[in-house]
């Protein structure tokens, strides 16, 4: 009832919803917190308001300064604002007529960021059960040829990825000084992966990358007109690092899973921006059906990138985070197959002496997790080399 600088407002659009913290620059009056409101009517230059009785009439008038004041007005009756939005008005004299239950307020329309001092902006599902935060299932059984040529084909034979991701932030903004002092996102992620790729080689290759890119989901967008838009999108992708000495089939299947994988970005300071819980568990098998070297190199590449505007571009920025895993593979009938991997991983071949004909295999897991504010900072949160299969003797059974 009493106008106050220091509100809290609440919004809500498409099932989702924020709570806006905001310094005015005058005292403001919100109306859905003010009792006793039968109906408000809208000008661009006057707010009418009917009360209920004598006595709301009363409160407002004894309560509410005759100008130099802001009413907020919530519901899209009356031509106040539209639905999911609210009115601010700057009130030059206020005028109470108990006998009819009306105040008239003259003045003009207006807008929240030309009425802050500051404001924060946080969307989080986590913390009171009035915030909503966006969330996204993405999800399938794919499957596809990456190459098919006279001498090599790599096919994906099944793959099936199941993952959920949750994305909340705050953002805060002093419009005197026109600067954000804070701007953060948080990103929960768990997912799992079962894939199985299958290639034949009728001449040698040297390494190479083959990409696929069979998923790509739009995260419902969040819209809070003039005071935040979130679009975000999320792509999976897979791909094969190859390379080959000689005619040969094989196949290569994996089972991954990350449970609660976590990445704070701060898009203020790189150096804060952290992440969690990016501890795979992992499976690998494997069949090649001739004494051959080959690398075979699965890898999975989800991407989830973020368009954020806020107070109609006074933030305007794309970020967002990339997890790139791999299982990377060697498979050598001798020790001078010119083995590379563009993720930088190297292994140290067996002791030739225990090894007939000079013949290994190794295989490890790795996985980078970078997070980015694009044209500003790209780093790496995370990375894991876990070896699944130490560098041993292959004692091929034909």
């Amino acid at each position: 009832m009493v106008p106050a600088k220091e509100i809290v407002l609440g919004y809500g659009a498409e099932g989702m919803s924020a709570l806006v913290d905001v310094a005015m620059k005058q005292p403001a009056v919100v109306l859905e917190e003010v009792a006793g409101i039968a109906s408000v009517k809208c000008a661009d230059a006057a707010v009418s308001m009917t009360f209920s009785d004598t006595a709301a009439v009363k409160a407002a008038s004894g309560a509410w300064p005759k100008s130099d004041f802001i009413i907020i007005t919530y519901s899209p009756d009356g031509d106040c604002n539209t639905a999911d939005e609210r009115g601010f008005y700057t009130v030059s004299d206020l005028v109470f007529d108990e006998a009819s239950l009306t105040a008239t307020a003259s003045g003009k329309r207006s807008a929240l960021d030309e009425q802050s001092e500051d404001a924060v902006v946080e969307f989080d599902t986590i913390t009171a059960p009035a915030k909503r935060d966006l969330e996204a299932s993405i999800g399938g059984e794919i499957h596809g040829t990456i190459i098919d040529t006279e001498n090599l084909k790599i096919v994906v034979d099944t793959a099936r990825f199941d993952s959920n991701i949750r994305v909340k932030g705050g953002f805060r903004f002093n419009f005197l000084k026109f600067k954000p002092s804070k701007m953060y996102l948080d990103v929960d992620y768990s997912g799992s992966v079962n894939l199985n790729v299958s290639t034949t080689v009728a001449a040698s290759f040297s390494s190479d990358l083959y990409n696929y890119q069979p998923l790509s989901a739009s995260v419902s967008a969040f819209s809070i007109p003039g005071i935040l838009d979130v679009g975000p999108i999320a792509q999976f992708g897979l791909g094969v690092e190859f390379a080959a000495s000689g005619t040969v089939d094989a196949t290569l299947g994996l089972h991954t899973e990350i449970v609660s994988g976590q990445v704070h970005l701060d898009l203020l300071d790189s150096d804060k921006s952290s992440s969690s819980g990016w501890k795979p568990e992992t499976t690998v098998s494997s069949n090649v059906n001739a004494e051959v070297s080959l690398q075979l190199n699965p890898y999975l590449d989800l991407n989830l990138a973020l368009g954020i505007r806020v107070f109609k571009g006074a933030i305007d920025l794309s970020t967002g985070f990339e997890v790139k895993p791999q299982i990377i593979n060697a498979f050598s009938a001798d020790l001078d197959f010119a083995y590379a991997s563009s993720s930088g991983v190297t292994f140290t071949k067996p002791d030739t002496a225990t090894c007939p004909n000079g013949a290994w295999f190794a295989s490890t897991f790795n996985m980078d997790v970078v997070a980015y504010v694009r044209t500003i900072f790209s780093k790496t949160l995370f990375n894991v080399n876990a070896p699944i299969f130490q560098s041993q003797c292959w004692n091929f059974a034909g």
